[in-house]
This record gives structure tokens, C-alpha cells and sequence, in this order.
């Protein structure tokens, strides 16, 4: 459940239309968990370039992509890398907005069944969440500042080899 501590809002300017960054970023950094394959398609699928697909030795393979100038939304980038242990893979991604980006739904994680809660400041609002199950533990970082935003999965759960993929979707 979501707790919100409320004080003045931030007031967002620009874009009403476009994606809800928060849903956006939670949808590609789940696809990261489901694996990078998965991921790819997904963001090829919506329109974003990777910048960087590549591999730091047999253990960490990561993708960097962008989506730029798509007239919603200011620039967007993600960062998403599979880190594979012996029994155990961990997921980092992170979904950045940088300019400016329509009102998020900050109860959104909440709805999603995630514990956790968000705090808004006059200097932007500010939000953890996580869920732990069979599949693997999610956590979530949020920072929502005018014309930028910061969201960051840090996922570990059971390793899968031979080309399944991981606890994701």
C-alpha cells in the first residue's frame, strides 16, 4: 500500500499527452527482467534506437537506448543490465526523463500490489517501493523533479539458463 505524506505539489509544465513516465518505466524495466531479448523487441516495438548493446564478459550483458524528440514526451533514455550468478541473476534498469514530461501517476506502483510510498517537497516528489516473491524481489526508486525524472528497478531473483528467461512477465 501506498503512504503519501503531502505537502505543496511540484507543478509540472509541458507535455499533457504522452506516455505516463512512471508506467512506461515500469514496463521496460519489468520487460529487462523477463530478459534482454524481451526487452529488445519492446523497445524496438515502441520506437526507441539502442545505443548500446554489448556484453562485459560472460556474466553482464546491458542495453542503452534512447527515444528522442517523439513529440509527447521530452528525451527518454534506459539503462538495463543482466548480471548472471550462479543461481542468482540480478537486473539493474534505470528510465530517465530528461526536459519536460506530463503529471505521472505516483499511485500507480501501489495499484500494482508494491508496498511503499512517495513524498512530495516543493523541490520535486520522491518514492520507494518493492515486492518480494517466489519469482524474485523487486525495488523501486523514484525521483520526480521539474524536467527530470529518475526511476530505478534493482531486481534479484532465481537464475534461469539455457535461454529461459528470468522471473519478469
Amino acid at each position: 500500500s501506498s503512504v503519501v505524506l503531502a505537502t505543496p505539489s511540484l507543478a509540472q509544465k509541458g507535455p499533457t499527452a504522452g506516455p505516463d513516465v512512471i508506467e512506461e518505466g515500469y514496463n521496460f524495466c519489468l520487460d529487462a527482467v523477463a530478459g534482454l531479448d524481451y526487452l529488445r523487441e519492446s523497445l524496438a516495438a515502441a520506437g526507441w534506437t539502442i545505443e548500446d548493446d554489448a556484453t562485459y564478459g560472460p556474466y553482464q550483458t546491458y542495453i542503452n537506448a534512447s527515444l528522442v524528440g517523439d513529440g509527447t514526451t521530452a528525451a527518454r533514455y534506459l539503462y538495463a543490465t543482466l548480471e548472471q550468478y550462479p543461481t542468482i541473476d540480478l537486473v539493474y534498469c534505470t528510465y530517465e526523463v530528461e526536459g519536460a514530461y506530463g503529471t505521472p501517476d505516483f499511485e500507480l506502483l501501489g495499484d500494482y500490489g508494491l508496498d511503499g510510498e512517495y513524498q512530495t517537497f516543493d523541490d520535486g516528489t520522491y518514492g520507494v517501493w518493492e515486492i518480494g516473491e517466489d519469482t524474485g524481489a523487486q525495488l523501486w526508486l523514484l525521483q520526480a523533479q521539474l524536467d527530470y525524472l529518475y526511476f530505478q528497478l534493482d531486481w534479484i531473483g532465481p537464475g534461469y539458463r539455457d535461454g529461459q528467461t528470468t522471473g519478469g512477465k
